[in-house]
């Protein structure tokens, strides 16, 4: 079941901010390199079950990779 993004409730959503944390990161935008990532985000944004099709694609190691360095992005370190 594909999820609207009017449907997602608010505060699963990133602030502005961090996303743009995410956008101006010189190791995420390297990863963006390698056409296996770029697939395997194609893969999951085209796809019926998002969530399937990313547990999916976070058993590819370098997927993983790329998905844990966008967290610790995104994510403000806990004191």
């Amino acid at each position: 079941m594909e999820t609207k993004e009017e449907e997602i409730d608010p505060e699963h959503k990133l602030p502005e901010e961090r996303l743009n944390v995410l956008r101006t990161s010189a190791g995420v935008k390297e990863m963006l390199t390698n056409p296996a990532i770029i697939q395997a985000l194609t893969k999951i944004t085209s796809s019926q079950d998002k969530m399937k099709t990313l547990e999916k694609a976070l058993l590819d190691p370098t997927f993983a990779k790329f998905m844990y360095q966008a967290l610790d992005e995104v994510v403000p370190p806990t004191k």
